[in-house]
């Protein structure tokens, strides 16, 4: 099994709201006091609020292999609009070609698609905004809430491009029975980070490609593998990766080097391989 990283904190409490968001929900509302009004009303600090609030869900058009974690993100806070004091009431699916949504992206400087923007007119309950403060997203100036913090992969408005769909690749020795299986490994590492593997290549060391790569890369043991730069994108994979020998080169690729310090098998290789 690979070595477990040190969690980002932003990292655990996205993936707690968003993919067990209903769960998530639940518990904060019980730490929190029950309202009193409970038709259309909802209290928040001493004053009472309207809760009725307008979705809008911007996406890409041909956004391929992107999460739709603003989806996610909605059903989850429909499932208890009660408890956090926010009813909606209208939800508006725009996608990016349209000149509505070129507007909001400009208007709220939206980097990431898919995301959800949440308006209403008045204030928000203490306890929504507890929620989104707590890593999701931002308050504008005109009080819209704005999700951020979008899973990957996800369509990146300033290049014009999906973020986040990894790529992977290995090299091996086929005559090294004994030396450890650099597939699972890296796919432990996928999950981890919850990694959208986009596709994944293995070349043996005496094959022309992993020669070439060996050679590229400056490899000295293998088994090894190599993950494209798309990784940078997920939360506390940096950290994780640089904590003691692993590089990220010059091309953007991650070259793994810490073979001798996980207690596998492996072969070394010297300047005449």
């Amino acid at each position: 099994m690979i070595p477990g990283p040190k969690k980002d904190n932003r990292l655990l409490v996205i993936g707690v709201l968003i993919l067990i968001v209903i769960i998530a929900i639940g518990v904060f509302l019980s730490l929190s006091p029950k309202p009193e009004e409970e038709k259309d009303q909802w209290v928040a600090e001493g004053e009472i609020l309207s809760p009725n609030t307008t979705a809008i869900i911007l996406k890409h058009e041909n956004c391929e292999g992107c999460r739709d974690s603003a989806e996610s993100l909605l059903n989850g806070l429909q499932q208890d609009e009660e408890g956090i004091g926010t009813r909606i009431v209208d939800v508006e699916t725009v996608y990016d070609s349209s000149r509505e949504s070129r507007a909001l992206v400009a208007k709220y400087n939206i980097t990431k698609l898919p995301t959800l923007i949440l308006q209403k007119e008045g204030q928000w309950d203490s306890r929504m905004l507890s929620i989104w403060f707590s890593g999701i997203g931002t308050v504008e100036d005109d009080g819209s809430l704005v999700y951020r913090e979008v899973i990957p992969p996800y369509y990146d408005t300033t290049t014009g491009s999906v973020s986040g769909k990894v790529k992977f690749i290995y090299i091996t020795d086929e005559e090294c029975e004994e030396c450890y299986n650099v597939s699972l490994f890296a796919a432990d590492l996928a999950v981890i980070f919850d990694m959208y593997v986009d596709d994944a290549t293995e070349y043996d060391i005496l094959s022309v490609e992993g020669n070439a790569i060996v050679s590229e890369y400056r490899i000295t043991m293998i088994p090894a593998f190599l993950v494209s730069s798309e990784a940078s994108v997920y939360d506390g994979f940096e950290d994780f990766w640089f904590t003691h020998d692993n590089t990220q080169e010059e091309d953007g690729w991650y070259v793994f080097r810490d073979v001798d310090q996980i207690g596998v098998e492996y072969v070394e290789l010297n300047e005449t391989d």
